[in-house]
């Protein structure tokens, strides 16, 4: 008999020897793909975001109203101050510059979601440390579900993969323990727009009460510095100014969910399939597809209803356990305060060189926060949702290593329903993908996905709960 033959994975040794550009499959595609769009930005006439954030950024320094004279800006005042800078710039030449802030924020929030998750690193594909086969498929189909939605924020200019940035930072801060960091970088998210301020209540959940105050006073001191600029014409602040425009109708008897400055299919947030399903009705021709009031709709107040109904049978499963992680943590630390079994899980010195199959139960939970940012919303079109990377990628490793049932199950149909989503931009195949979108299958692919979340959730052990808790790296 032979000598023993080293051990080495199949094609290991091939791929290592392959040229250096095979061995980034991810660095390439990503490169020719974002240069590919970005030709394209920069060589429109004209963008959505020319005319609006940019638009509404030039009103504010003429110290004209933003809000009365251009109906499209829904945004709070932080995006019109932002934007200031791009004003002196040509207008080719600031929808490029915006195109790569859009574009590294978009590249920024894709790896550090998976990191987040707990992904090992996949490039240069077979080099001692990189992830394996089931890394790769996790990182996949966790782009499956929420690439073809970031690329459209991408594709429209819009500021969302920046809110996703920053998100993705205020998370790690959140990871290593340091709240009130993480409370800035979420406070700036929400300074753009309202709906990260779901973290304050998660943050006063984990009983972190002054990074949930600090929270709200960054997204508030934000929006207070256009008043440096030029106050509104009818006085008071931008920020009053806005919320008296969008948030205060909500409160109007005949107010309607869904009513918003955006094509109702659009709206994939819970609000906008209630008033679609409940008040609407469509015809699709082979090239055209229409929307419009069906005989008989239903009042505002049967939509408010529905869409409040709607809205608790999706965070009442999310609540409930939430509620008992909290009872089980109490348990855990009270038993192992008084002496008891209970043993904290000593650190394991590989745990920076192997990263654990399990996503940290800590990312999981924010990634559901993320999910009911989009559901909850009064409106969230499919550029919303390039937040969906960390839950898919917890998700999807999670699935990959430890395939378990309908946690499997739901990632899957996350992925159907975000697929059908995919705008092919072929008139055949236009009136499909409005019924589709009608439907809301960006909604009910979040649903899934935010299932499956809080299944694994559920499913998180007692050691797991304290760790999640005790701040790492303080």
């Amino acid at each position: 008999m032979g000598p023993p033959q080293p051990s080495h994975a199949p094609g290991r040794q091939e791929l290592r020897a392959a040229h250096p550009l095979l061995r980034h499959p991810y660095t390439v595609i990503t490169t020719i793909v974002l240069f590919a769009m970005g030709v394209g930005a920069a060589l429109k006439k004209s963008s959505e975001w020319n005319e609006v954030p940019l638009g509404a950024a030039k009103l504010l320094l003429q110290g004209r109203d933003i809000y009365k004279e251009m109906s499209a800006y829904t945004y709070p005042p932080f995006t019109a101050y932002v934007t200031i800078p791009f004003t002196v710039l040509p207008p080719g030449v600031a929808r490029a510059i915006w195109y790569l802030i859009c574009a590294a924020a978009l590249v920024y929030t894709v790896k550090k979601a998976w990191h987040l998750a707990g992904g090992p690193k996949l490039e240069p594909i077979g080099t001692p440390g990189a992830g394996g086969p089931r890394e790769h498929w996790a990182f996949l189909i966790g782009h499956a579900v929420a690439l073809q939605l970031a690329l459209n924020g991408v594709t429209h200019l819009q500021s969302d993969t920046l809110i996703a940035a920053l998100l993705m930072a205020g998370c790690g801060s959140m990871a290593s323990g340091r709240y009130l960091r993480s409370a800035t970088w979420i406070g700036l998210a929400t300074a753009f727009k309202a709906t990260p301020l779901l973290f304050a209540p998660y943050l006063l959940w984990r009983r972190q009460w002054l990074a949930a105050a600090w929270l709200v006073c960054v997204a508030i001191g934000a929006n207070l510095l256009p008043n440096t600029v030029h106050a509104p014409p009818s006085g008071g602040t931008w920020l009053g100014a806005w919320s008296r425009q969008y948030l205060l109708p909500m409160g109007d008897s005949n107010y309607t969910p869904g009513d918003w400055k955006n094509q109702l299919v659009n709206n994939q947030a819970i609000a906008g399939a209630v008033k679609r399903w409940l008040a609407t009705t469509w015809e699709a021709g082979p090239r055209e597809f229409k929307v419009y009031d069906r005989p008989g709709k239903a009042s505002p107040t049967t939509i408010r209803r529905a869409f409040y109904a709607s809205c608790l049978a999706v965070t009442l499963p999310v609540a409930i356990v939430f509620l008992r992680r909290r009872w089980k943590k109490t348990d855990v630390v009270e038993e192992a305060a008084r002496g008891s079994n209970v043993v904290l899980a000593e650190p394991d010195p590989r745990a920076n060189e192997v990263k654990k199959p399990t996503p940290s139960p800590l990312m999981i939970e924010c990634g559901i926060v993320m999910l009911l940012m989009l559901l909850l919303s009064p409106n969230s079109s499919r550029a919303h949702y390039c937040i969906l990377f960390l839950p898919a990628f917890c998700v999807a490793r999670l699935t990959v290593h430890k395939p378990a049932g309908w946690v499997s199950i739901l990632l899957w149909l996350a992925v159907i329903f975000s697929t059908l989503s995919i705008h092919i931009r072929l008139p055949g195949t236009m009136a499909t993908e409005q019924v589709l979108l009608w439907i809301g299958v960006v909604m009910f692919a979040t649903i899934f996905l935010l299932a499956a979340s809080t299944i694994a959730l559920a499913k998180s052990g007692p050691n797991e709960l304290l760790k999640s808790t005790s701040p790492e790296g303080a």
